[in-house]
């Protein structure tokens, strides 16, 4: 929704009238974090798929809602006498489009406040009334009485909601009618396709269940469908999500780091190691399921097999770590919990996080299953004076300063003055080295990180060569949690001369490179610890970037 604010608010005409799409969503933080129920509730997804329709300024009401009741009857197949409505208390247009022109019964038409049926994006912005489709499950899954008495939607499951924006809202509150309104509506995938194949839940539809037999033969334990008190269940649902979900991420870009978006995709994943090893198995298991996360997804999404080695490649190494320190990390909790304590500390939450990889809501986690809680304002001094011996060490550092100035210097200066050959300086606790290669704009640094030399390409402006720069520090076993490659953009293949520099850099065969490069992308920054690792420098070679990017801008 949030790149048609603009065409919603009259801002910009948008190039189209009408959309449909489904989008790959993930709520795994923020105001909706899904992240702790999944596993605990039928329902509840990291990684889920919204199927939704769009009018910016052209159908309105009258139409959206027979359309999509057409789409929920005559498509989907559903029963329209087994389907409720809810509509907003102030909406009496679209409750009399439901009864009058659909044929929906009054009796199955119910109002409800801002709480459940009026939507908006944030605290300004577009918004509006909305109104959801419901389906009845039956006797079976609670009392009659419609979703007004349903909370929980355990018996009137939601399914379909409807948004007609109709205001735009001040930060006083004050809503003002949008000089065209407009339609926004949402499904989710999964949840529909559950309805449709007659399962209980999501986790026993064909997206998902693959995931929980593969779950079930790499730890030899046994899925009780429906059953949510059994522990093992739980972890092999929370195991099929979180490979699913991490697949997709890292597919998109996303990289295990201890910021931003990386956090959480680290999180998801260390989540499901942690239920791998409660359910018993010292084996790797992210490798496996993604294998079959890619196998059910990659008709949709084809790019999930070119970038099948990349993607497992990843969560190999993020698992590989995170096992390293696991099992310690979960003795020492359990030392603390056994003492009777009623709260852990900041310091030994801290001391989890920093020395053994344990995310802040893993450890939250673990003590929340014991009824214990954690001091969060001790962990976050913590953090703090963490990060202030970081800074002051820093200052210490010979030529530190100098770096970080040359750094943005260099990725600050204009397209124009790229001819400009800058050397490249390190910091120095991380060592010093450059290497030239003739060919755009090229940084090689050598990391002295983990006891042994990491080669890291950073690439500015260019992005045919910041595919080289992806790939080499992941060919030479870079760790994104070393050094976080930020968001990744463009999907360009690679030209031969730069593929063949990555090969020698890396020592692979050529043939290989270039494979991988086909579904590189351009990398914009490269970071350790939150702070720009090094200078970049321009090599003469390409003065004018290849065909068809002489134009481009990242």
């Amino acid at each position: 929704m949030v790149p048609f604010k603009p065409y919603f608010v009259g801002d910009e005409v948008a190039p189209y009238k009408r959309a449909v799409s489904v989008q790959k969503s993930a709520r795994a933080g923020g105001k909706h974090n899904d992240l702790d129920d999944v596993g605990r509730t039928k329902r509840h997804l990291v990684f889920f798929e919204m199927m939704g329709n769009f009018s910016f300024g052209d159908y309105f009401k009258s139409d959206a809602i027979p359309w999509s009741w057409e789409l929920v009857t005559e498509v989907f197949g559903f029963d329209g006498d087994c389907l409720w409505i809810t509509v907003h208390e102030s909406d009496d247009e679209a409750e009399a489009i439901w009864h009058e022109q659909v044929g929906v019964p009054m009796d199955r038409i119910q109002r409800l406040g801002d709480k459940d049926n009026f939507w908006q994006m944030g605290e300004t912005g577009p918004c509006g009334p909305c109104s959801e489709i419901h389906i009845d499950r039956g006797p079976a899954f609670g009392p009659d009485g419609g979703p007004l008495h349903d909370p929980h939607g355990d018996r009137f499951l939601e399914f379909w909601n409807l948004v007609f924006m109709q205001f735009n809202q001040d930060k006083d509150g004050t809503r003002t009618p949008l000089p065209k309104p407009s339609i926004d509506t949402g499904a989710g995938l999964e949840r529909i396709l559950a309805l449709m194949q007659g399962t209980d839940s999501v986790w026993e539809t064909d997206v998902l269940y693959p995931l929980i037999e593969q779950g079930q033969s790499l730890t030899s334990k046994k899925y009780q469908a429906g059953n949510y008190e059994d522990r093992d269940s739980f972890s092999l649902r929370v195991l099929a999500e979180h490979a699913r979900s991490a697949t997709m991420l890292v597919n998109d870009g996303v990289f295990p780091s201890n910021e931003n978006r990386g956090y959480v995709l680290r999180r998801i994943i260390r989540r499901a190691v942690r239920h791998a090893y409660l359910l018993g198995t010292e084996k790797l298991v992210m490798p496996s399921l993604s294998a079959t996360a890619i196998e059910i997804m990659q008709a949709a999404y084809p790019d999930l097999t070119t970038n099948r080695d990349f993607i497992l490649g990843v969560l190999t190494k993020e698992e590989e770590r995170f096992r390293q320190t696991l099992k310690t990390g979960v003795s020492i909790l359990e030392d603390e919990l056994a003492s009777g304590t009623k709260t852990l500390s900041g310091s030994s939450a801290f001391l989890l996080h920093d020395t053994y990889g344990f995310p802040l809501e893993l450890t939250q986690e673990i003590t929340q299953e014991r009824g214990v809680g954690v001091d969060v304002e001790g962990f976050e001094r913590e953090m703090t004076e963490q990060r202030q011996r970081a800074k002051a060490a820093r200052k210490g550092v010979q030529n530190d300063e100098d770096a970080t100035a040359v750094f943005r210097d260099v990725v600050e200066r204009p397209r124009q003055e790229c001819g400009l050959h800058v050397e490249a300086v390190l910091a120095g606790h991380l060592g010093r080295a450059a290497r030239q290669h003739r060919l755009g704009t090229l940084l090689l640094a050598f990391l002295e990180i983990r006891e042994h030399p990491l080669p890291l390409l950073r690439v500015h402006d260019r992005p045919h060569a910041g595919a080289v720069g992806e790939l080499v520090a992941h060919l030479h076993g870079l760790h994104p949690a070393d050094a976080f490659v930020g968001e990744l953009r463009g999907d360009r293949a690679m030209d031969q001369p730069a593929g063949g520099i990555a090969a020698d850099l890396a020592g692979v065969e050529r043939d290989r490179v270039h494979e991988l490069l086909r579904r590189l992308r351009y990398v914009h920054v490269v970071e350790h610890d939150g702070r720009p690792l090094a200078a970049e420098f321009q090599l003469h070679g390409h003065e004018v970037p290849p065909a068809g990017l002489a134009d481009e801008t990242p």
